[in-house]
């Protein structure tokens, strides 16, 4: 990853250099699925070599045992779309279509899926997906900034979503997009059914009980790592150990899960999807944005035209600098106004949290140690009797933790589980 973005740097300095003459540029590439790499910063790449695996989507089985037929389309349809598909007939399938037909039932609906891309095996989606080939895939965090950006030459698929999961290095414990469980079923096939270990990225157990409750709108679940969310330290460990098994620094918990948004969650054939929707968790619910990336597609639509008459090379590092100033905007307005709510300057310091300063400190460097150094304390703040019997109402009781008290700006309500982080129970005593 780290040498084709050189390249590509080297590439767009030298043709400013020998632009109107007739030198060739020497770092210029042919396009490629090489070129094509994905994008992630130095602090939250496993590595400088990050998986890409979306050539996959054109290999086919050479040596199947079987003579590749033809196969009607509308059969192949209704498999894809069957809530319990039998075995036997994906299989048939793929002997005919000439991929492998070894695997679970979740791989045999994955490589027929991913056929969608070919117009000699599904002419009819083809012709309806053709416009929607290639493009761009991102991942943000809840509050917009974007942190992995990876470039498709075909249609986006389940494979593309575990490539970038896998390109991080700390895993995140929630993951949203509107192919939720295909992509729990095609991570969990990488790494042998241990990335979505919990209940395949469900947020509960897939009983009959549990899934007539969620199909009756009657299921609700509290998950204790929801209010570390807005925890005011991260924890503390070492990244040398195995990824699989890690702790998340923010969240606390080793469990991951593969949920839908809420434009998708509704449209689930499958009873036991039901159990990826955050209607179940209220308090998830509230906390995360879940329409981020359709926020941002709304503003690469402004300048969709000029991006598409751009050559390959223009046309990543544009994107790349709109992905920077779009997260860089978020941060600046974000930072300022918490810096007008407190009435001093902060630093970004571990995992880009904001850090109090003193007000005397004018020269004031981010900390680079383990943990955000603050100047904030509480005893300098005296409480008196009338205010310590608000505080301790406001704090008993979980039911109104959630009760929006003021608000930041229109974005950032404050609520009373945001007073627990800052001013803790036992400081009240």
């Amino acid at each position: 990853m780290v040498k084709a973005w050189s390249d590509l740097d080297k590439s767009l300095i030298a043709e400013g250099l020998i632009s109107g003459t007739s030198v060739a540029n020497p770092y210029h590439n042919s396009v490629g699925h090489s070129t094509l790499a994905p994008w992630m910063g130095e602090h939250t790449r496993v590595g400088k070599t990050l998986p890409k695996t979306e050539f996959r989507k054109a290999m086919k089985n050479a040596e199947t045992k079987h003579p590749l037929k033809k196969i009607n389309e509308d059969i192949i349809l209704d498999l894809l779309d069957s809530k319990k598909p039998q075995k036997k007939e994906l299989q048939d399938a793929c002997n005919a279509l000439g991929v492998s037909a070894e695997g679970t039932i979740a791989d045999l609906i994955i490589r027929l899926e991913e056929l969608l891309n070919f117009k000699d095996i599904y002419p009819k989606l083809f012709w309806k997906l053709q416009k929607a080939g290639g493009g761009v895939l991102h991942f943000s965090c809840m509050h917009g900034v974007v942190y992995y950006l990876n470039f498709l030459f075909w249609t986006e698929s389940a494979r593309d979503h575990a490539d970038g999961l896998l390109s991080f290095k700390q895993f995140p414990t929630c993951y949203i997009s509107d192919v939720a469980g295909q992509v729990a079923r095609h991570t969990n096939n990488r790494t042998r059914q241990l990335y979505f270990k919990q209940h395949d990225g469900r947020l509960c157990a897939p009983t009959p009980d549990n899934i007539k409750l969620a199909v009756n709108k009657e299921l609700q679940m509290d998950m204790k790592w929801v209010k570390n969310l807005r925890f005011p330290l991260p924890l503390q460990g070492s990244l040398d150990g195995d990824r699989m098994a890690a702790t998340h620094p923010i969240t606390g918990t080793t469990e991951r899960y593969s949920l839908y948004d809420r434009f998708h969650q509704k449209n689930q054939k499958r009873p036991e999807e039901r159990l990826r929707s955050l209607n179940i968790c209220p308090s998830l619910r509230t906390e995360i944005n879940s329409s981020v990336a359709e926020q941002f597609n709304r503003e690469l639509a402004s300048v969709r035209y000029s991006l598409c008459q751009m050559k390959e090379a223009q046309f990543k590092q544009t994107l790349r600098v709109l992905i920077d100033l779009h997260n860089e905007k978020i941060n600046l307005t974000f930072k300022s106004e918490m810096e007008a709510l407190c009435n001093t300057q902060l630093s970004i310091g571990l995992h880009g949290m904001l850090g109090l300063q003193s007000a005397g400190k004018e020269d004031h460097k981010p900390t680079v140690a383990g943990t955000v150094r603050s100047s904030f304390q509480a005893e300098l703040y005296a409480i008196d009797d009338n205010d310590k019997g608000k505080l301790e109402d406001l704090f008993s009781g979980y039911r109104k933790e959630t009760q929006i008290i003021t608000h930041v700006s229109r974005r950032f309500p404050v609520t009373i589980k945001d007073i627990r982080s800052f001013c803790p129970p036992e400081l009240l005593a």
